[in-house]
């Protein structure tokens, strides 16, 4: 819940051309007009990228409701059929602003997309933690369908040189699928590290 600002023109700088959650789902914040000090007015992420299908489905609420939340979100990987598989991450923000803005969004790591993609499927999908599975990223990938598919926010496999899998942690290629069941971790100094944080979630690694 957002505590109670102290002027609209304070609210409309930290919330207004953000996402916020209401309902534990992700929304775009609008307070372009109006005059109600509390008043804002939230599309789905589907608005944006489904045009059409969502027309309408915008929703007046009041901003210190109790389901409303502009507290940061995890980030990671994002992934739609049409976007394939994106890096999320934030660049720190000196502008106050609560909610996530596209002026502090890195996709892949730069800092000059982030008005592209904020509003994706990709976007909604890596809010939610909506992911392929590991077999379902793997043949993907493999098909040539996508050249990269996230399966895990921190984690995804990506084709390489001569055919070659790669399962990557954030932006990194950490290893190489050595069959349908495993990868091989590549030789770096944090290799022990990796080995606990990819076995945590199920994935086998040598």
């Amino acid at each position: 819940m957002a505590k109670p600002y102290f002027a609209r023109e304070d609210a409309i700088r930290r919330l207004h051309d953000t996402i916020c959650m209401y309902y534990g789902l992700p929304y775009y914040v609008n307070m372009e007009g109006g005059t109600d000090q509390y008043k804002v007015l939230i599309y789905p992420l589907s608005y944006f990228y489904n045009i059409g299908s969502e027309k309408g489905k915008y929703r007046i609420v009041d901003y210190t409701d109790e389901k409303f939340d502009y507290k940061q979100f995890p980030l990671g990987y994002g992934y739609s059929k049409k976007q394939g598989g994106v890096y999320f991450s934030r660049i720190p923000d000196r502008k106050q602003q609560q909610g996530l803005s596209y002026q502090t969004l890195r996709v892949n790591g730069a800092a000059n997309q982030g008005s592209s993609f904020m509003l994706s499927q990709a976007m909604e999908n890596c809010i939610l933690g909506k992911y392929p599975t590991l077999p379902e990223a793997l043949k993907s990938v493999e098909s040539g369908s996508s050249t990269i598919v996230p399966f895990h926010r921190r984690m995804a496999v990506s084709q390489i040189d001569r055919g070659l899998i790669a399962l990557k942690y954030r932006l990194r290629s950490v290893a190489i699928l050595n069959d349908k069941k495993s990868f091989r971790l590549l030789d770096n100094r944090d290799k022990e590290f990796l080995r606990n944080v990819i076995s945590k979630e199920g994935v086998h690694v040598t």
